[in-house]
């Protein structure tokens, strides 16, 4: 009976054995997510890492909280087959590092999951002196910090109204409060204007948070079946899973493959505060905003771009500058004249001393 026990345990313990080298064997798939190393970001994206294992269980999804140095470290060392970020940060990492976004997370809204964004510019509904984006001139302007979020979609606006933010303000202030602190302090007064998500503006305004009769939206675009919230600006893809130009083909589809499948309510989704996932949108929206505005990989020299800013002060320094060298110029041309009437007055007198001696020698040589 012993030796029965012996040699089923053997037989079990063998059966383990090609299991186990097959989970060892599991290709490590590296995933690098913008969060400038805090923990919470992990929290928030492992779930997502652990879906994919599930559907795919034939990897081993390795996912990293970093800074974006940290990624682009990575990614130029091929250390990373996929990244997950923001659209500005994806824009200029696909631009140089070659990344192709896989799929587009899908948000929750109170209108069903939505794959992109917008921001609503808002005033107090009494402030009749402000019916336009051009009439921000002079004025001031709040909105949630964010990396990439309402105000760069703002500012993009503002540029087109023929507003530089950075010059034409009296205020930028980027606060890291929620939309409804900002919008009570836009009501307050402390601040004239405030760009804000589209869809947190329509939600603020149903929870009764602000009034709705109490703001105003500037040049407000409809609601439209692809977003059903009026806003200010374009539209913007959200977040984008791309993939790293060496990552191999069949990974990079079984990812997108796996994340399309994802429910809205997965318990990854609900971790990451996230609604699943859309095919991959077109990011050019993104890379416009950054050419219009020459950020990221589009960015000016900053000696050229306060050239441009101050161009007239800068026309008028090298008129003064040529002015100075004619000047200059004349002033050589005039000292040579000079100098050549000295010396040719100079000769004169010489010639005439020479005349003179030669007079008293003849006159001596007659006596």
């Amino acid at each position: 009976m012993k030796h029965f026990w012996r040699t089923a345990l053997l037989v079990a313990l063998g059966g383990l054995v090609p299991a186990a080298d097959a989970w060892s064997a599991r290709e490590t798939v590296r995933i690098g997510v913008i969060a400038g190393g805090d923990a919470a970001a992990v929290e928030r994206w492992a779930p997502t890492a652990d879906y994919l294992e599930r559907l795919l269980p034939q990897y081993d999804f390795a996912l990293a909280a970093m800074t974006e140095n940290e990624l682009r470290e990575r990614l130029a060392g091929d250390a990373l087959d996929f990244t997950l970020t923001d659209p500005g940060l994806y824009a200029q990492l696909a631009y140089t590092y070659g990344i192709a976004a896989v799929a587009t997370r899908r948000v929750p809204t109170a209108a069903g999951p939505q794959s992109h964004f917008a921001a609503a510019i808002v005033v107090p509904a009494n402030r009749v002196d402000i019916a336009r984006l051009a009439d921000l001139k002079g004025k001031s302007l709040a909105a949630v910090h964010a990396p990439f979020g309402s105000f760069h979609l703002a500012w993009r606006e503002l540029q087109h109204a023929g507003i530089h933010p950075f010059r034409d303000l009296t205020q930028i202030a980027l606060e890291r409060d929620s939309a409804g602190e900002l919008l009570r302090a836009l009501l307050q007064g402390a601040v004239d204007a405030v760009a804000i998500p589209a869809d947190a503006l329509e939600r603020l305004q149903r929870e009764g948070v602000v009034p709705p009769a109490a703001l105003r939206m500037l040049e407000p675009q409809p609601a439209t079946p692809e977003f059903p919230f009026a806003r200010t600006t374009p539209l913007y893809p959200e977040w984008p899973l791309a993939a790293s130009a060496h990552a191999p083909a069949a990974l990079v589809d079984a990812v997108r493959e796996a994340l399309l499948a994802m429910p809205a309510d997965d318990r990854a989704a609900r971790a990451g505060g996230y609604a699943g996932w859309a095919p991959a949108l077109s990011y050019e929206p993104v890379f416009e905003l950054f050419r219009d505005l020459r950020l990221g990989p589009y960015g000016e020299n900053p000696i050229l771009a306060h050239a441009r800013d101050n161009w007239f002060v800068l026309l008028f320094a090298v008129l003064a500058l040529v002015a100075l060298i004619a000047v200059a110029i004349e002033a050589l041309h005039m000292n040579r004249r000079v100098a050549e009437a000295m010396r040719g007055g100079r000769r004169a007198r010489e010639q005439m001393q020479l005349f003179a001696s030669a007079v008293e020698q003849t006159a001596d040589a007659v006596i």
